[in-house]
Order: C-alpha cells, then sequence, then structure tokens
C-alpha cells in the first residue's frame, strides 16, 4: 500500500469555487460544444434529485414549482462559484457524480481522478496524466473471465473458443508487453538519467525537433523490420 504523500496547497472554501467553475466550462453538453450555465447544471441537479419530467404531471402547478426549484438551485451554485457559501455533503456528492470525479477532486484533496492515481503520481513525482499515459501503454489484457464466457455448450466448441480468445488476449498484450520491455531497459540504463536531465535543458524548438528525429527513426526501423 501506497502512503498518500498530497499535501493539500488550498483550503476546501478557496479552492472549490474554482473546480467548479474549471468543470463546468469543460463540460460537454453535446459533440463539439463545451460549457454549461448555472441554470444548465441546476437543470441536471433537480433532474437528479427529483426524476426525470413526468409528462403525467405537466400541469401548471407542476411546472411552476420545478421551475422555482431549478431557481433556487442555480441561485445557489452562483453563491458557490463566488465562494459566498460552502456546499453541504449532499451537494458535493451529486456534483462529483454529474462531472464524473471524486468529491476530493472538488476539494482539492487530490489533483486526480481517483486517490488511488493521486497516490502514484506523488510515489513517482509525475503528473496524473504521465502516469495514465504510461498505464495506457503498458496496461495488460486479462483472461480471467474466459470461463464464464465460454458459452456453456461444452466439448470441442467451448475448447475452440477459449483458443480462439486466448489467442486474441495474446496479440492484444504483445504491444503492451514490448513497452514495458523497452522502459525496464530505458529506466534501468545507467545513462538514462543524463538523458533526462539533458532534454531538460533544451529549448521547446529543439525538443520538438528532436521528437520529430525520433519519429522518422521509428518509421525507419518499421521499414527496415518490413
Amino acid at each position: 500500500m501506497i502512503k498518500t504523500m498530497y499535501v493539500r496547497k488550498d483550503r476546501p472554501k478557496d479552492i472549490f469555487p474554482k473546480r467548479l467553475s474549471g468543470l463546468m466550462e469543460s463540460y460537454e453538453i453535446e459533440k463539439g460544444r463545451r460549457g454549461i450555465s448555472n441554470i444548465g447544471l441546476a437543470r441536471l441537479l433537480y433532474q437528479k434529485r427529483n426524476g426525470a419530467d413526468d409528462a403525467s404531471l405537466a400541469d401548471d402547478r407542476y411546472a411552476v414549482e420545478r421551475e422555482n426549484g431549478r431557481k433556487a438551485i442555480a441561485r445557489k451554485i452562483s453563491r458557490f462559484r463566488k465562494g459566498d457559501q460552502f456546499p453541504q455533503w449532499d451537494d458535493l456528492v451529486d456534483l462529483a457524480d454529474i462531472f464524473g470525479k471524486p468529491v476530493g477532486f472538488l476539494i482539492g484533496e487530490t489533483d486526480c481522478d481517483t486517490y488511488e492515481l493521486q497516490d502514484i503520481a506523488d510515489f513517482l513525482g509525475l503528473s496524473g496524466e504521465a502516469v495514465l499515459s504510461i498505464e495506457r501503454m503498458t496496461r495488460k489484457v486479462s483472461a480471467e473471465w474466459l470461463p464464464e464466457q465460454s458459452g456453456g455448450n461444452g466439448g470441442d466448441h467451448e475448447e475452440w473458443e477459449k483458443y480462439l480468445v486466448n489467442d486474441m488476449v495474446a496479440k492484444a498484450n504483445a504491444e503492451p508487453e514490448a513497452c514495458r520491455a523497452v522502459l525496464n531497459r530505458m529506466l534501468t540504463a545507467a545513462a538514462f538519467k543524463d538523458l533526462v536531465l539533458c532534454l531538460s535543458e533544451v529549448g521547446d524548438a529543439q525538443y520538438n525537433l528532436l521528437m520529430e528525429r525520433i519519429a522518422s527513426a521509428e518509421i525507419e526501423l518499421r521499414d527496415a523490420d518490413g
């Protein structure tokens, strides 16, 4: 178990307004369109707490009650964003659920999407995005679910199905295994630290040029293997 080393830099009441506003600005309303208003978020919160609108209840009294409820929530969201009011626990949970973030992210206990990811990032001294990039390269596909996916037909058909899926899993794991092997060789090489320090001293233009050369070398290696 990795011990959490994250130290909160700001008080929850100071960081929450910034986090909430940032999430609202980046919220994807529809493809290619981002940003949700106070009243838009209020509608989502109202629906989450009261359920979707029921056409059978769409009378004037219900419509007024619903609209007043949404406006009250929108006013509260406005106070949240200005820092005039700190949310209750239920508000934090509902907001975290809508934005797909842990409550800890909203109040500054973590800068990542999970506490586990924050712990790993702190332990390595890397950003959460850097850790996720490594994880995407080295993620291993599991075949533990094979017995449940056998179909229950038994006999040769079941064995053939397992063989096919095992073959697919092996092929899917080929690239992550190659990435793990290369990273292990690089990270344990004596000269790797010197390379990293050298890269830290170059400017953006030089760094981009180096990345272009690496990409060209990669293409040449692939063509040679082909």
